[in-house]
């Protein structure tokens, strides 16, 4: 298949399931809580939602491209998007609010597993990794839709729900179209060879615990950044409603993650995003200009979508065989972690001010120095064969083996 037959309603569908239906919430926060009347814990809670589905998702997405191939997976979480969306644009209640976030939050989890599993079968080796970056960019135009409509349509975010249902719907119905009538390998995946959980985790201990970190440490920015801002500036500010757009703005680099890889290791790309990653959520709270903000925006979305690229760069590279379930295990870590932060700074703002649990959540970030995928290649009994020199940093030997207790790389 060419790469843009699947690359443009790829991304209109990540956008819609993995950014409209699961990212937005936290955007529009300050006035959804105004019409609810939720309190601190109550809003953590509710943003916690979609993260909670997104968890569930993944793991019947797995099952689900077991038993009845890798289409069923992507079909049934745009339907999802769909009815999710719909269901928030006609809330009265906080129980039809929650039913939707909760239905839309699941899209991504079901259309995202997959999704890297149907690019390796239909696409070229060479173009695989240009596909996938460009894909994960789709969430940046849902985050960045969110500045003007909020901005053009005021305090009407049930009618911007609708109109966000009306763009999942167009990419569900083109998705469709795309891959009802694609090949025969995307019927079934047991034919491939069982794996537990275990065994991936075992090689996969940096590329794992990295991914949780890494949830933890943006859900913060995701669900209270708008409220951060609306903190420090006013709520009359108009920027206040374009700081997200800055983040979906910044977030169109990571379709150029694939070029830059053909330039750079990922050893240092990983340290040089991480780092930024950091510092643009521990920075935020201290940056008291629109434009010391807009910046801190730009660079937290460059960070983040250039990071979640690399996990799945990273997890295609490291499990050859077992791409699908490895890359549900590393998204149900990352949502778990974004799952469990709404919820902890909800229940810290009653005894801490969001300035001190935003540094808290750059400084976690800065965690994720400690976790580079060059470690992976000290796993035990793990053997690469044709890796590309960038993955490693080193001189590409035709096959590299690590053994038990040596820490040099020895070619076999």
């Amino acid at each position: 298949m060419h790469p843009v037959h699947l690359m443009l309603p790829g991304f209109l569908m990540v956008t819609s399931t993995y950014g409209l239906a699961r990212y937005t919430y936290g955007a529009f926060l300050p006035q959804i809580k105004a019409d609810f009347a939720l309190g601190h814990i109550l809003c953590g809670l509710v943003g916690s939602l979609p993260h909670l589905s997104y968890l569930i998702a993944t793991f019947l997405a797995i099952w689900l491209a077991d038993h009845k191939g890798l289409k069923h997976p992507v079909f049934l979480g745009g339907a999802i998007a769909v009815t999710g969306l719909l269901l928030v644009s006609v809330s009265t209640k906080l129980w039809i609010l929650s039913i939707g976030i909760i239905t839309g939050g699941m899209s991504g989890g079901f259309v995202w597993t997959v999704m890297p599993k149907i690019i390796t079968k239909l696409i070229a080796v060479s173009e695989q990794d240009r596909v996938i970056s460009f894909m994960n960019a789709g969430p940046t135009l849902a985050v960045f839709l969110t500045g003007p409509l909020a901005f053009w349509l005021g305090n009407d975010w049930k009618f911007i729900w609708g109109i966000f249902c009306i763009i999942a719907l167009f990419s569900y119905l083109w998705m469709i179209k795309v891959l009802a009538p694609a090949y025969i390998s995307l019927e079934t995946t047991r034919s491939v060879s069982k794996i537990s959980i275990q065994a991936l985790l075992k090689p996969g201990k940096y590329f794992f615990t990295a991914s949780f970190i890494f949830g933890l440490g943006t859900g913060t920015f995701f669900t209270y950044a708008v409220e951060l801002i609306q903190n420090i500036n006013g709520d009359s500010l108009i920027w206040n409603k374009f700081i997200m757009s800055f983040v979906g703005l910044g977030g169109i680099s990571t379709m150029l993650t694939a070029y830059v890889l053909k330039k750079l290791t990922i050893k240092f790309l990983y340290n040089v995003v991480s780092l930024l990653l950091s510092l643009s959520v521990l920075l935020l709270p201290f940056s008291c200009s629109i434009l010391s903000q807009g910046v801190t925006a730009v660079v937290f979305g460059i960070s983040f979508y250039s990071f979640s690229a690399l996990l799945v760069i990273w997890g295609i590279h490291l499990f050859k065989e077992h791409q699908a379930e490895a890359n549900g295990i590393m998204l149900f870590l990352l949502a778990l972690g974004q799952f469990l932060s709404p919820i902890s700074i909800g229940y810290l703002l009653n005894y801490f001010s969001l300035h001190y649990l935003f540094v808290g959540s750059g400084l976690l970030l800065g965690l994720l120095l400690l976790f580079q995928p060059y470690h992976e290649h000290r796993a035990k009994r793990i053997t690469y064969k044709s890796v590309d020199s960038r993955w490693s940093g080193l001189p590409q030997p035709d096959t590299y083996s690590v053994l038990k207790g040596d820490r040099k790389l020895a070619k076999r």
